[in-house]
């Protein structure tokens, strides 16, 4: 199970699923990156990232988790950090 609420997102340990976002601001170019990144804590080494290409066309963005992605995570509460990364390497958080 996938779910969130606001800012929060539950998944459920081993499970596959995918998340659905959009830009509040701004509009996506035609190589743009979206990368979500799960760590232990807000400043705990990194767990794993999640990254999706994306193009100017694009109103919305989907992260798919695979059951690996979270099967060896101790039950508890992560932090993550969701951006954009621009063909010009500017960071949009």
């Amino acid at each position: 199970m996938i779910l969130t609420q606001g800012q929060n997102i539950h998944i459920s340990k081993g499970d596959a699923g995918t998340l659905t976002f959009s830009l509040s601001k701004g509009a996506f170019k035609d190589g743009d990156k979206v990368v979500l990144t799960v760590k232990r804590n807000l400043c705990g080494e990194k767990l794993f990232d999640k990254i999706v290409s994306v193009n100017s066309t694009d109103e919305k963005f989907v992260l798919a988790f695979a059951s690996k992605d979270t099967k060896d995570l101790d039950a508890g509460q992560y932090s993550y950090d969701l951006r954009v990364v621009s063909t010009d390497g500017s960071v949009y958080t």
